[in-house]
This record gives C-alpha cells, sequence and structure tokens, in this order.
C-alpha cells in the first residue's frame, strides 16, 4: 500500500494493535519486546514471505521517486553508479568502508520500513563511483585500439 501511495506509512490498521491490546500504552519495553517477539516468530515461520518482502523492500529503496524529472536523473545515475562500483571491486579493500555502509543502509530497510529517501546518504558515494565510471569509459573510447587492452588492464587497478 505504502509503494502505491494509498497509505501513508503511520497509521496501521487497526488489526496490527491486536497483538498489544493487554498491554499498557505506556509500558514501551514491554510493548517492544511483543513486537521483536512476533517479527522472529513471522521470520521463522514464513522464510520464503520474509524474503520476498525484504526484495520488495529493497526494491522501494532503489526505485526511483514517482516524478518524471527523478526518474530521467535516477536511473542512468544509478546504472552508472553501479558500473562505478563495479569497476571498484578489483580493490575492494580499499572500499570497503563505503561498501560496508551501502551493505548497512540497504539491512535498515529490509528489517523495517522502506523509502527511496532512506539511500539519501549513499547519493554522494553514487555520484562519486558514477563518475568514475563515466570517465573511465570517456578514456577508453579516446583511447586508440591497440592501447585498449592495456587500458583495460589498467581500469581496474584503481
Amino acid at each position: 500500500l505504502l509503494e502505491q501511495g494509498t497509505a501513508n506509512g503511520w497509521t496501521p490498521a487497526q488489526d496490527a494493535y491486536l497483538p498489544f491490546a493487554d498491554l499498557a500504552l505506556t509500558d514501551v519495553n514491554a510493548r517492544d519486546q511483543c513486537a521483536s517477539a512476533l517479527a522472529r516468530r513471522f521470520i521463522a515461520e514464513h522464510p520464503a514471505q520474509f524474503l520476498r518482502f525484504a526484495l520488495r523492500k529493497l526494491m522501494i529503496f532503489w526505485r526511483p521517486y514517482p516524478h518524471v524529472m527523478d526518474k530521467i536523473t535516477w536511473i542512468p545515475l544509478a546504472i552508472c553508479g553501479l558500473a562505478g562500483l563495479l569497476a571498484s571491486l578489483a580493490h575492494w579493500r580499499r572500499h570497503l568502508v563505503i561498501y560496508a555502509l551501502f551493505g548497512s543502509s540497504m539491512l535498515i530497510p529490509v528489517f523495517f520500513t522502506s523509502m527511496p529517501r532512506f539511500r539519501a546518504p549513499l547519493i554522494p558515494f553514487i555520484i562519486i563511483y558514477a563518475a568514475f565510471a563515466i570517465t573511465r569509459l570517456r578514456t577508453f573510447f579516446n583511447k586508440d585500439a591497440k592501447n585498449k587492452e592495456k587500458y583495460v588492464r589498467d581500469c581496474f587497478s584503481l
């Protein structure tokens, strides 16, 4: 519902409150323990459904906003950023902290809720990786044919 724009994301259905009916509204610890137990039980009883939900939330996390200008800018940026990120894998140790940031940022929507705005802390790094990919491609196409093979080898030695 949230990704379709038919819910605001803050007001759950009334039956969502049923497991907490016997708990005091002010007993935050008890409510947290109850919610945590419900979540763990759901994951244990429905692992395939949990994975489908996780994939759906990651798709929400990475997709563009519905506005046409965001689609026009985000899709090429994401493709170029992914290309730059993949090119950087040859020297993964140098980029490990950034990879950890990407991984931890992607785990948050898997276990909680997801929105495209949650990827905002990653945008500067996506732009850097996209610039890296575009620069490498530009340099590649400006090389003559005999130097391209050497250049491809050198590309992955950041």
